[in-house]
């Protein structure tokens, strides 16, 4: 094809798409060469590049002389060094990129996301960097400031086999600094010699860090506007006590239990005040809720880390212990409870020990049900009379994989089904399926899923069952697979639709 022909049926295209615009080119040729985007003012032009990290935000320089140094005023700082960059390389890129900084600018949010922390803790000139970029988003009046450390090596082994040595101790002004909003640490170390100064924070996120009870008081008397508070993978104290007004939200994620630590196996909450609780991940810790009386929300989604122990041996402590953090939570409305617990609620429900009653109206399961599930899950629902909605994620990554089954089977009486013999055993005992369980929401739910079969027993038994329902929404989890798969989807859904309903007004409705 000729220059000629090749530009008309360019110009046939883009007349066919917008020939009004073709047609004002025509007539005014630069009008066609506008840069839209240059045209933006000022203010938008910074607000978008404040979205980007600072090396991408640079990068726009080279679009125009007006971009070239417009990245110097955006109130956002995300310093993120990727495996692209080399830790000397990446300390100089942002040393000169504050440098040139507007001076009259002020810095909103600040981030620093740094690998090789080791190198960086072992080399105290590094070190001393990323103490003076500290101070320079605390003298630009930083309100978020997100600090972080990681390793090339996998975070948890880093943590635990040299957690007393790779640790960036924060500077005390950073205790002094009273306009965070927000704060978020990774692998930072928190020791206050004088008065927290944390007057306006309202979020602050501790990760990988080692903390005394002293230091956590401290950071709460100083924090009198804080509303969201979360350990991710500390330890050094054994008692969380919270009589904050203003905290809201307590989140304990994964707390560690180092082999050398006395007296840190079991760990105290006390937080009269807050409205939501999150216990989840991994847990080296035995727990114990104390007084939890103003909590609306809770998600219990932990499962105990003593692989190097029996389960038979540890199953009446864990029993006793779930049954406990239940009982703190019998009051709270709507609960989130993950598969372990439902595993261990399991067991107890089988010795005759059912879950203490409670008063929830909300329910969420994060389990894909197979058969150590189903006597967890009745114990629930027959311990919350009052409960009106009920949620499952029934995705696949909520199945634990390496857990031992053996005390389990030693009480399982019901067949080797998908639980059909099971509920049909217990069709008797839930009065909330009799008197006020009117939604049911299933999530993730893969028809071609080996296991679906005992999700599909639950389903069979909750529409026979439930009086009052109204509405049972189905959500099928999108999966790449071939075209079979639409063969398995039918059939499951015409069976799910075949179901005897107890409700006359019960919907079963699918979404993907």
């Amino acid at each position: 094809m000729d220059d000629t022909s090749h530009g008309r049926n360019t110009v046939v295209g883009a007349s066919c798409l917008a020939s009004t615009d073709v047609e004002r080119s025509r007539k005014n040729p630069r009008e066609s060469r506008v840069d839209r985007i240059s045209e933006l003012p000022d203010l938008v032009l910074v607000h978008i590049l404040s979205f980007l990290p600072m090396d991408s935000a640079i990068r726009t320089g080279v679009l125009s002389k007006r971009f070239a140094y417009k990245w110097a005023s955006t109130p956002n700082l995300v310093f993120d060094q990727d495996s692209e960059w080399e830790i000397d390389d990446f300390i100089t890129f942002v040393n000169r990129a504050l440098l040139l900084h507007d001076p009259n600018c002020k810095v909103q949010k600040f981030t620093i996301y740094m690998d090789c922390m080791d190198q960086v803790i072992e080399n105290s000139l590094q070190e001393d960097c990323v103490t003076l970029w500290l101070r320079f988003a605390t003298r630009k009046g930083v309100e978020e400031l997100n600090l972080g450390f990681n390793d090339d090596e996998d975070p948890l082994h880093l943590w635990e086999s040299r957690y007393d040595s790779y640790r960036y101790l924060l500077p005390q002004f950073i205790f002094r600094h009273s306009s965070f909003r927000k704060l978020a640490t990774r692998f930072c170390n928190f020791v206050t010699y004088g008065v927290v100064s944390w007057a306006w924070l309202k979020s602050l996120s501790i990760g990988y860090a080692e903390l005394n009870e002293e230091t956590i008081r401290n950071i709460l008397m100083g924090s009198p506007a804080l509303e969201c508070l979360e350990f991710h993978r500390c330890h050094g104290f054994a008692r969380i006590n919270i009589c904050s007004e203003s905290l809201k939200k307590l989140s304990i994620l994964e707390p560690w239990a180092p082999n050398d630590a006395e007296g840190e196996t079991v760990l105290e909450v006390s937080a009269p005040n807050i409205r939501s609780l999150e216990l989840s991940g991994n847990w080296e810790k035995m727990c114990r809720l104390l007084d939890m009386s103003s909590l609306v929300n809770a998600k219990l989604d932990i499962q105990m880390m003593h692989q190097d122990r029996n389960f038979q041996y540890f199953s009446e402590d864990y029993s006793n212990m779930l049954r406990e953090i239940l009982k703190q939570l019998s009051h709270v409305e709507n609960l989130t409870v993950g598969t372990w617990c439902l595993e261990v609620l399991s067991v107890s429900e089988m010795k005759s020990m059912p879950s203490p009653l409670s008063k929830h109206r909300y329910l969420i399961l994060n389990t894909l049900p197979k058969k150590w599930d189903l006597p967890g899950i009745a114990s629930l629902l027959k311990s919350s009379p009052d409960l009106e909605k009920l949620h499952i994620d029934v995705n696949p990554l909520n199945v634990l994989k390496f857990w031992e089954h053996q005390v389990f089977n030693n009480y399982y009486k019901y067949g080797d089904d998908h639980g059909e013999s099971f509920w049909e055993s217990e069709e008797k005992s839930f009065k909330c399926l009799l008197q006020n369980l009117k939604i049911i929401k299933i999530v993730g739910f893969d028809p071609g899923h080996c296991d679906i079969q005992f999700a599909i027993a639950f389903i069979e038994f909750l529409l026979k069952n439930a009086q009052v329902l109204e509405k049972m929404v189905i959500n099928v989890r999108k999966v790449k697979r071939q075209t079979s798969y639409a063969a398995q989807e039918l059939p499951v859904v015409q069976k799910l639709l075949s179901f005897t309903r107890a409700s006359p007004r019960a919907a079963v409705l699918f979404s993907k």
